[in-house]
Order: C-alpha cells, then structure tokens, then sequence
C-alpha cells in the first residue's frame, strides 16, 4: 500500500470560522475515504486521507486488514455509490461559540463531532468541533500523542 500525498485536507478547526450561517453533518469514526477513478480505467483504486489501495482482491483485503470496521465499503461503493448513506444534518443555523461548546457538551449525540459547511461560491467554508468525550477517548488510547487525533 503506498503512502500518498494527501487525497484531501485536513479540515481546519473551529476557531477561525465565520459567525455566519452553516449546516453541521455528524462527523464520523474519523476516517474518510477517496475513491479513484479514469476513464480508460474506471473506478480501479481507493483509500483514506494518505493511503491507497487497488480496488481488486489484494488491495481489498489489505484495506480491510487495516481498517476492520470500514471492511463493507469497497463492496458498498462498488455495488452502487449512490446508495451510501450521506452524513446526518445534525444542525442549521448560526456557527456561534454557543454551538461550538453544545457540540463539545454532547448536546447533538454525536460520537466524535461535527463538521460544519457555510458561504457561498469562492466563500465556502469548512470547520470541525469535536466532542469533549470524544477527546476523552483520544487521550485514554493515545496519551501523549493525543493531540495527533484531535481537531
């Protein structure tokens, strides 16, 4: 499995994002995936933010042998990536400090955070808050390395 540059960016956290209106979507076990496609291939590799795998056989089981809880995306994605479940709306609204610190208290029942998108056009924004049980666990798993994990 080869080390890539990054398939996207890591999102900034929440203290630089504009007070303006956002919709947050559950953020979820923390590991997105990208998916690679051409046209004189097709859809022929896949992975997370700095890894990639081919989509075949090897590069399948190489990816479920590194990420077990995320073993049914290849064949999800494959059988039809528009049915993938999409990330729940968890709020609409004002990013304001009050929303940053009820997603940090649990306030939306989200396992790790949230991710919030506002603006329009060359104004697009992005932003991640964690949740403090979340940051619980990171510094119960990772200890001193905690802060790898977190926003």
């Amino acid at each position: 499995m080869p080390r890539i540059k990054l398939a996207y960016p890591k999102i900034p956290d929440s203290r630089a994002a504009p007070l303006e209106k956002c919709i947050a979507f559950e953020k979820y076990d923390g590991t997105n995936l990208h998916w690679v496609w051409e046209p004189e291939l097709g859809w022929y590799a896949f992975g997370t933010r700095r890894n990639r795998f081919d989509l075949d056989d090897r590069g399948i089981a190489a990816f479920t042998e590194d990420h077990p809880e995320l073993a049914q995306a290849p064949a999800l994605f494959l059988e039809d990536f528009g049915h993938l479940p999409v990330a729940r709306v968890v709020y609409r609204g004002r990013f304001t400090g009050q929303f940053t610190s009820d997603v940090r208290a649990g306030k939306y029942a989200v396992a790790e955070g949230v991710i919030c998108k506002g603006g329009t056009g060359p104004n697009l924004w992005m932003a991640k808050i964690k949740t403090d049980a979340y940051l619980s666990r990171l510094k119960t798993a990772f200890a001193d390395n905690w802060e790898q994990y977190w926003e």
